[in-house]
Formats: C-alpha cells, structure tokens, sequence
C-alpha cells in the first residue's frame, strides 16, 4: 500500500496545537546550563521574551550536546526516531553532526553560523491563527541579510504547554506523590515532557546556515525547488509533529520509504524529539528513578 506524500514544507513552520492549562508549582533546580547563544540577532523581542528565548537557546544547545555525547542506538529514543539497520551509522553520524553545532555557535567571535528572531504579533500571517508558536525561513541566505526565526506570541503564554516549561522546571529525583517535582514521574506522554529548548532545537535546524556548518547534505525542496542544507517538516503523516517522526522513523526501518523520503535526520523532529526524550530518560536512568519509554 503506497504511503502518502512525504513532502518538505516551502518554509519550515513549526505548528504545534496550543492545550490550554494551570502549570502546578515551580521547584527550580540549580543546573549549569551552556553560555546563552550570542551569534543571534534578536528583532522586535522585549526584555522579558529575549530572556526566555536566551534561556531556551540555552536549554537547547543542552539537549543538543547531551545527544551528541552519549545517545545509544540500542535506547528507545534512538528508536522511535532513527533508523536501526540499514542507515543507521548514517542517521548517527549526521544527527551527531546536528546536535554538536547547536552548542559550537556559542563563540561570538567565531561563530559557524548566524540568524536573526523576531518575535511577531498577532497580526503577523503566520501567527493569525493562534496556533503556531515559530516559523523558520529555510532558504539559502541571499546577500548579507539574514535567515528569520519567526516566534509567535503563542510561545510566550504561560499556558502553552509546548513552551511555558525550561529545563530546570522539575528534578532528576524520586517523584513525590501529590507534587509535580520530578522529570521522572511514570506515565506521562511526550508533551509532558516539552520544554521551549526543545522547539527551539527544532527550529534551529531548519536554518539552511545551520545544516550547511553541521556538514549535513544539501536537498530539493519538493515544492519551490531551491536547495537546502536545513531540515523540513515531513508531510502527509498528520499534523502532529513527534507522531509524524516516529512514523517516518517506522517507515524507514520497515523498508516501505519511497523515493524522495525524507531520512530521518532531515527531518526536523527527529532530531529534536530524540534529543528531548534521550536526556529525560538518560537523567532518569542516572537518578536512579528509571522510565521505560516515553508514549505520545
């Protein structure tokens, strides 16, 4: 049976449908995050939403360099989102490419790469619908003017549950019964689990200067026909972003990809997804307080 269209969005958009909610009590944990991303022209952003976005940046290059140093291919992330015969010393190689330039664009004097963010208004096209917390230009940089991270009001809601979240929300510690406390408490799905570094991983690898400094091969997009060394959006596998990766992921490992699938590393989720579910699990592993597997 032949599977729908897998095709790469114009301009990678990251649409992730707001779930409205009360987010329980704050327990900060102290962490030592990596040194905020200085290579970032922020645009139209105030004092309060650059701080978020600084911490997100921060937050993703963890996630990013956590998966560069120690992802297993026989775990469960690696699973959902790679493949794990043919092709996997591919996926593994090019994701680890992925995951190590988020953190190497911390040097301002030698960055690999730069960008700009914005953060739009409700007026701005792709922000109207309420529903989309960024859209990142893919395209190749034409002159000196720079690729745009777009974020969208919706990613600066204390209820958006995609994004409301850092890193240092809750503890790698035993879960406590009655209190949000812990990363580790079993029987929560993904968007649990979500963090604003974690849509800002998957964003940043659509930037085409990104993919291009992480070596990673340059392709066709389906539509506009221009050439791209940054990620897409998979098409044609519903609109739910983790559940599309893992089943381009499936596709993959089944053998039922067609010609011009999306392999998984070009695909913006995977890498992101992976990275999120590697570093909770990993964590909670460490702690002493495993999970088995994180469900959608």
């Amino acid at each position: 049976m032949p599977f729908p269209s897998l095709t790469a969005s114009l301009t990678a958009a990251l649409v992730l449908f707001h779930q409205t909610g009360v987010a329980s009590p704050i327990l900060h944990e102290k962490r030592t995050t990596l040194a905020p991303r200085k290579a970032v022209n922020f645009v139209d952003c105030t004092k309060n939403e650059k701080d978020k976005l600084e911490k997100g940046f921060a937050d993703a290059a963890t996630l990013g360099i956590y998966a560069y140093s120690n992802m297993k291919t026989d775990s469960k992330p690696w699973e959902h989102y790679f493949r794990t015969g043919d092709g996997k010393d591919t996926d593994y190689d090019k994701a680890r490419s992925v995951w190590s330039m988020v953190e190497s664009n911390n040097d301002p004097t030698n960055a690999p790469y730069t960008f700009s963010v914005r953060c739009g208004k409700k007026t701005d096209k792709s922000c109207k619908s309420g529903k989309s917390v960024g859209v990142t230009d893919s395209k190749p940089q034409d002159g000196n003017t720079l690729r745009e991270m777009l974020i969208c009001p919706l990613f600066f809601k204390d209820d958006s549950k995609e994004t409301t979240h850092n890193l240092d929300f809750r503890k790698f510690e035993k879960p406590k019964r009655g209190q949000d406390n812990s990363w580790c408490a079993p029987g929560n799905n993904f968007i649990w689990y979500e963090v604003a570094g974690h849509t800002l991983l998957h964003e940043m690898t659509h930037l085409n200067a990104f993919g291009e400094a992480a070596g990673v091969p340059e392709h066709k997009d389906s539509k506009e026909g221009f050439m791209t060394h940054g990620t897409d959006d998979v098409g044609g596998l519903g609109n739910s972003y983790p559940v599309a990766a893992r089943k381009l992921a499936e596709i993959w490992q089944k053998g039922q990809e067609e010609e011009g699938t999306l392999k998984p590393y070009q695909n913006a989720e995977n890498l992101a997804g992976a990275a999120l579910e590697w570093y909770m699990m990993d964590n909670c592993a460490k702690s002493g307080n495993p999970i088995s597997e994180i469900p959608l």
